[in-house]
């Protein structure tokens, strides 16, 4: 229907729905509008015939009521009118476009104003018309053009528009982001030109893909090409095409000025399909007017629709529209995700800031395209929507998530390659002696640190930051360089490495001790870390490598498949590193879509490897996963995740009764209800903030998506401390932000914890922004009423009071161990924290061999409580145990073996079946146990709030890779400023 608003001409759709979205411009296709009018949306389409709506114009257009607007790039959508929209019950503006350059997104946040975007479905074509570009300017076709119309050509001239040839020779790619990437891809693939490119941090994909490229080429005769990451000035300096695709910030204003004209070559190719300002346009008028040689290829302008004077003369000038976009699958699309931003916002949809995979909207039925808002830029504007938004904010050094695009599943004829070239590698994997592996091994060193800054930036754009800038995500990639060098020392000494020395409990179990060894020691004074061997096991060190030294044939070579975490890359690439020394097998990794984004980076990082072909990174969901664990040469699997999982594998919805239906071996390294157990003692106050402060700290990490996260607080009901040092937990949770539980179910994990203790549950931590989460603290509950046998995995704790002990610590420690032994569910980790005055040393039997015999405790010798205290660390069925630090530390330090604790079976897999780290390869390792000072001074990395944490990681990372004395002083220096 067709009407008007103060002489503006309009088309009504669905009058009389529950909203009112007013779109400025007509748009391609036909589903953008249907999504809106599924929503239930009145949708008013301003058909005016002027080509730019002005102010003015837009209000009148917005009227008193309008719940949404669809507007263009040429429209200045800035504090007045979004003031407009606000005062008439507005809730969200989408751009027609992936460029925001016209909008202050300050100024829609502080009206409440959700904004969207189109990003994703703009890449190929936007690339396509760079490659354009370069390829009209190199050959000048539009002077041809112009010349062949205007009837000038009389025959072949030798001379005539002569160009420039690109085989061969150096695009700059500036701003190597999805449509960078896909046009270097295009001029590589077509002219075979070699990349320089300029970039922030540093981006794995592109290297990896050159790779491949470059063996592809190798491959068929030809010459590899080559890919490298440069400053700007290098770039022009050396670049025969300069192409545009960076955002435009103040700092790309202008990035392209007088002075980096002049650095580029005389005969160099400009392109521009970016953003207009980044070129200063006189700058470049004045360039092309004196350097006849020098030619442009622009798409964009600095004052559309206007050009610089002189501009449109310049015959050296290639000049279109602002068509980047012009096709028609293009503009059809982004009119639909425009629609769907807002749909998604006003229907109440989760946020998200990218919408990734594009085609989930773009060629969804109208009526079906997912619940989601795809692409809001200022997403907390949202929230009050969406409790699942993906935010851009900051406050109080907090930065909250941005969010991370989903990767392309790996296709099926991918997966066959992929499989079918490690099975052709894997007997070269398991020929060569250790040396040769350790070699590989610590080639992979240097491409980890490498790797680490544009990892980190990728984890805090996906999880956010809270205090510490990106030093958490850094430090995520710890126990990665330990476990490469510690494997690396292994090999290097045949497979059975160093250890401090062996020891003999009084009832025969023998203890190895394992950290820390070296330089370690002056970092971890007081600390010890001790491998306990299952009882009736000799203390033996690398049972494959003596049997291959001994002449043993061993299995035959295989394919393992790890089927990657969610919550931490340190997970996966260790599952990798784990299977391919410790099991012998090339490993496939497919990455869970959770944090798929990380597997470029583990790809990048264990790039030594996976050039070999012993290790390859794909991805998917749940049907690339069953594919390749159906996979007939596919001989191993190796996950870390839910129960679920493992029986989805091995039962196949089977009852659990019998052999199971999979015949493959099966590992797995599951989840836990971890407990921390709380021995009463003499704590001063300041002890008592202190491991508040440990417990505390593994609650907050990673938002509580850990399985060693601490779920119970095991304590002394009669402990007269206690209410202090519940007290002083509170106070620790209560300064440590909030944050964006990002892990999917989170919702209803926290919803489920609150329904079933609808009473006493406490709110706390420090407002941090929109969509984060209060830390959840259920204290008092008693062995009835606590919920054991449910891992929750995320951000709540409970306490639970042992009554009948009477504060005794030795009675309490009983009484402690056989709850967490018999009531709750898992075997993965516990926390133990005990005064050192509650416990003294114990002699242990000597092995005879230089093993140390000092005893289990190397705290302060105490009161009649040391034989309760050995007991309970004998007796708690737990794969690792800490003692006065987080569980954290029994992951980290990889020389401990880290899974469930033996005895489960497929059919009650609980927290596992297998192992891994261990890199001094203990073969019958039965726990790992890491007790640490009962105080650390500096403060511990571990801390909840640690000011030095941000300085220290890159010092402590290169420690890891590299323990020398003076990488231990940096550390030392960082962790003290």
């Amino acid at each position: 229907m067709s009407t008007s608003i103060q002489d503006l001409a309009v088309e009504t759709h669905n009058k009389g729905g529950k909203f009112r979205v007013l779109v400025t411009k007509n748009l391609p296709g036909e589903d953008w509008l249907k999504v809106l009018t599924s929503a239930g949306a009145q949708v008013d389409i301003c058909t005016a015939k002027q080509t730019i709506l002005d102010n003015a114009s837009i209000t009148k257009l917005v009227g008193d009521k309008c719940d949404g607007v669809i507007g263009q790039l040429t429209e200045d959508w800035s504090d007045e009118l979004f003031g407009v929209l606000k005062a008439a019950g507005g809730k969200v503006y989408s751009n027609y476009a992936v460029g925001f350059n016209n909008i202050v997104l300050e100024d829609a946040t502080k009206h409440g104003i959700a904004v969207g975007n189109t990003p994703g479905v703009l890449t190929e074509t936007t690339a396509e018309l760079a490659a354009a570009l370069t390829l009209a300017a190199s050959r000048r076709l539009l002077e041809a053009e112009k010349f062949m119309r205007g009837g000038k050509y009389e025959g072949f001239l030798p001379n005539l528009f002569v160009g420039k040839l690109l085989q061969g020779k150096t695009v700059g790619v500036v701003g190597p982001g999805r449509i960078g990437f896909a046009y270097a891809k295009m001029m590589v693939e077509g002219h075979k030109m070699n990349i320089l490119y300029n970039s922030h941090e540093p981006q794995p994909e592109i290297a990896d893909y050159f790779n491949k490229y470059s063996d592809f080429l190798e491959s068929q005769g030809g010459t590899r090409v080559t890919a490298r990451q440069v400053e700007l000035e290098e770039l022009l300096q050396n670049s025969d095409v300069v192409s545009l695709h960076c955002a435009l910030t103040p700092e790309t204003r202008h990035l392209i000025n007088k002075e980096r004209l002049g650095m580029m070559k005389p005969d160099a190719i400009l392109v521009n399909a970016a953003r207009g300002p980044n070129v200063d346009e006189k700058a470049l008028v004045a360039h092309l007017q004196a350097n006849p040689g020098f030619s442009a290829g622009l798409d964009v302008y600095e004052d559309e629709p206007a050009m610089a004077p002189g501009l449109a003369e310049c015959s050296n000038a290639v000049l279109m529209p602002h068509i980047a976009s012009a096709t028609l699958w293009t503009r059809s699309g982004m009119a639909k995700l425009a629609a769907c931003n807002v749909a998604g916002v006003l229907r109440g949809y989760p946020a998200l800031k990218s919408a990734g995979d594009v085609l989930q909207f773009v060629d969804a039925d109208p009526g079906s395209v997912p619940k989601l808002a795809p692409s809001i830029l200022n997403a907390e504007a949202a929230v009050r929507r969406s409790t699942r938004a993906i935010m851009v904010s900051s406050a109080s050094g907090v930065v909250l998530p941005r969010g991370v695009e989903p990767l392309p599943a790996t296709d099926q004829h991918e997966l066959e390659r992929v499989v079918a070239s490690l099975k052709a590698k894997a007997p070269q994997w398991v020929g060569p002696p250790p040396p040769t592996r350790a070699s590989l091994l610590r080639a992979c060193l240097p491409t980890l640190l490498a790797t680490v800054p544009g990892a980190a930036a990728a984890g805090e754009a996906a999880k956010g930051s809270y205090g510490s800038g990106r030093a958490e995500e850094a430090l995520n990639w710890t126990p990665i360089a330990i476990c490469l060098r510690e494997l690396a020392e292994a090999m290097e000494a045949g497979g059975a490495p160093p250890t401090l020395g062996s020891r003999r409990r009084p009832d025969g179990q023998w203890v190895v001790d394992v950290f820390p060894s070296g330089l370690e020691r002056l970092l971890n004074a007081g600390f010890r870390g001790s491998v306990w061997v299952t009882p009736g096991q000799e203390p033996t060190q690398g049972a494959l490598y003596a049997r291959k030294a001994a002449g043993v044939p061993g299995p035959d070579a295989g394919v393992a498949l790890v089927l990657g975490a969610g919550n931490q890359v340190s997970v996966a690439a260790c599952d990798i590193l784990h299977k391919l020394v410790v099991d012998d097998q090339v490993v496939v990794c497919k990455m869970n879509p959770v944090n798929e984004y990380m597997g470029p980076f583990v790809a990048a990082a264990l790039a030594p490897l996976v050039q070999a072909g012993y290790v390859a990174v794909v991805y998917g969901g749940g049907e690339v996963g069953r594919a390749l664990c159906t996979h007939p040469d596919v001989d191993s699997i190796h996950l870390t995740g839910a129960a679920a999982t493992y029986d989805a594998i091995v039962w196949q919805g089977k009852p659990k009764v019998g052999d199971p239906p999979c015949t493959k071996h099966v590992g797995a390294e599951l989840g836990c209800v971890t407990p921390y157990i709380i021995t009463p003692g003499p704590w001063t106050d300041a002890e008592l903030a202190y491991h508040a402060d440990t417990v505390a700290s593994a609650l907050i990490l990673n938002a509580g998506h850990n399985c060693l996260k601490v779920e119970l607080v095991v304590t002394d009901a009669a402990w007269e401390l206690r209410p202090k040092f519940l007290d002083a937990l509170r106070a620790k949770l209560a300064a440590c932000p909030r944050r964006v539980a990002y892990y999917p179910t989170s919702d209803e994990k926290f919803q489920a914890f609150r329904e079933r203790f609808p009473e006493g549950v406490e709110e706390l931590g420090l407002e941090s922004g929109p969509g984060t989460s209060p830390w959840l603290f259920k204290a008092g509950q008693s062995v009835d009423s606590v919920d054991a046998q449910h891992e929750n995995w995320c951000g709540v704790l409970q306490e639970v009071a042992l009554e009948g002990t009477g504060g005794d610590p030795a009675a309490f420690l009983r009484a402690a161990v056989e709850f967490a032994n018999e009531r709750v569910w898992g075997t993965l980790s516990a926390g133990l924290i005990i005064h050192p005055a509650t416990k003294a040393r114990r002699g242990l039997q000597g092995r005879g061999d230089g093993g140390v015999v000092t005893g289990w405790c190397l705290c302060h010798a105490g009161a009649a409580h040391s034989e309760a205290f050995d007991a309970a660390v004998a007796e708690l069925r737990y794969g690792a145990i800490a003692i006065n630090c987080p569980t954290t530390m029994c992951f980290v330090n990889t020389c401990l073996p880290w899974g469930g604790y033996p005895g489960s079976t497929p059919q009650d897999i609980g927290s596992g079946n297998c192992y891994v780290h261990n890199t001094k390869l203990i073969d019958h390792p039965q726990k790992g146990v890491l007790e640490a000072p009962w105080t650390v001074r500096p403060k511990p990395f571990w801390a909840t709030q640690n000011p030095s944490l941000e300085g220290m990681a890159p010092a402590a990372l290169k420690f890891f890779a590299y323990p020398t004395v003076w990488n231990m002083i940096k550390v030392i220096w960082k962790t003290l400023v």
